[in-house]
């Protein structure tokens, strides 16, 4: 074999070897630009938009990390726009709801009191004390007004009230003595009312209230003195008062009760009528009932 065919020989297997061994050269095929969702990828050195699979579909770069993905789907919680939207909307308030939670309140104020004569045919007429006059006190105590939807509530109070007056008479033996009669009375009053309250804003309601009020005296009495002695050792005091100076001979009292308020930030307002359902005398020819015309109290709410 000469030298010309050996040299062929080696060659034509150099070149055999070199198709074999060489690297993949990456296309610079213009369709590749076109391939769908215009992605790129690094594999090998090249940068190729998709992969096409044996089926002919265009498989991007991302979903080759895709099927790890699919054991994760079940824990993520997707929220739409519109459910979010109503998770952030506030609750609907009911009509004319309480602007306040403001329940108990420390109360102060006026009261008074007179009685009514109604006798059998129906006929009545106001009872005074013993000059003519109605009483007039003052009451403190404590107030629980709970407030409910729809303006709907209730009132409940627990007062002191104490009544005191003096009045004057001349001594009937000797007309230039003049006679001082003082009337001193402790009372427990309770009422119970249901509310309708218009909530126009925190700072400012107006209402309205009925229902039924008890008292009981606990103490009363009346001091006599004269005007020569001043002393209170010289006075005489006498506590079996009711059914001779005050006209009453019950110290009970049962009463409905009609009124209505205002309320202005903490501070409140209520006046109210109360008239007597209770007889106060055993007498059979007509019935004694008290009444409280007028009571205005002011309650510090909190």
């Amino acid at each position: 074999m000469n030298i010309h065919t050996i040299i062929t020989l080696f060659l034509f297997a150099m070149a055999s070897l070199g198709a074999v061994a060489s690297p993949q050269v990456c296309s610079n095929d213009p369709e590749l630009a076109l391939l769908p969702h215009n992605t790129e990828a690094l594999i090998d050195g090249c940068n190729i938009a998709s992969l096409t699979t044996s089926s002919g579909e265009s498989t991007s770069n991302a979903d080759l990390y895709n099927d790890d993905d699919d054991e994760y789907d079940d824990e993520i919680e997707y929220i739409s726009a519109k459910e979010k939207k109503k998770k952030k909307k506030k609750k609907k308030k009911t009509f004319n709801s309480p602007k306040t939670n403001s329940f108990w309140g420390f109360s102060a104020g006026y009261t008074s009191k007179q009685w009514r004569k109604k006798t059998s045919t129906g006929e009545e007429q106001p009872v005074y004390f013993l000059d003519g006059k109605t009483l007039h006190g003052v009451q403190l105590g404590v107030r629980y007004n709970p407030l409910f939807n729809y303006g709907f509530g209730v009132d409940i109070s627990l007062f002191y009230e104490y009544y005191h007056y003096r009045y004057t008479t001349p001594d009937t033996n000797n007309k230039d003595l003049l006679i001082y009669s003082t009337l001193n009375e402790h009372v427990v009053r309770m009422p119970i009312h249901l509310e309708y309250r218009f909530n126009f804003s925190r700072s400012f309601q107006l209402f309205i209230f009925g229902g039924i009020a008890i008292d009981y005296i606990i103490d009363g009495n009346m001091v006599i003195s004269n005007q020569n002695t001043p002393n209170s050792d010289a006075n005489e005091i006498i506590t079996d008062i009711y059914g001779s100076y005050i006209p009453t001979e019950s110290r009970f009292n049962a009463a409905y009760t009609l009124g209505g308020g205002i309320r202005f930030g903490a501070i409140q307002f209520n006046v109210s009528n109360v008239r007597g359902i209770f007889n106060g005398t055993p007498y059979q020819e007509y019935i004694l009932l008290q009444d409280n015309p007028l009571n205005i109290t002011m309650s510090v709410m909190f």
